[in-house]
Formats: C-alpha cells, structure tokens, sequence
C-alpha cells in the first residue's frame, strides 16, 4: 500500500522533477552525470532534488 502511494506521489510529479529524481535515487548516478545527461547546471539538479524531495515529503507526510 504504502508502495503503491509512493508511485503515485511520482506520476504526480512534473516531468522535470520525476527525472532528476529517478535519475539519482534509483539509477544511483551522481548529480553531476545527471547534470550532463539532461544539459543543466549541477545547481539546477540539485535545487530540483531539493524541491522534490521537499514535495514528496509533505505528500507522504498527509499520508501517514
């Protein structure tokens, strides 16, 4: 269940940010990969991880 919800605070995300994330979390790639991967500053990866994560955590947060 609390899986389920995890995935679906994911597909609720901007592409943008779901990108990132995926990209550091779960592919394991370091900030500065995914930086040249996307063609962004290594600060926009990381403000958009730290937005993510700030969002996810509220979501989930309302959850439990």
């Amino acid at each position: 269940e609390s899986n389920d919800m995890l995935w679906e605070g994911l597909d609720r995300l901007t592409p943008e940010y779901r990108q990132v994330l995926l990209l550091d979390h779960f592919a394991d790639y370091p900030q500065q990969d995914i930086a040249r991967f996307l063609g962004l500053t290594l600060s926009t990866v990381k403000w958009r991880l730290l937005r993510v994560r700030q969002s996810l955590k509220v979501k989930l947060e309302e959850v439990f």
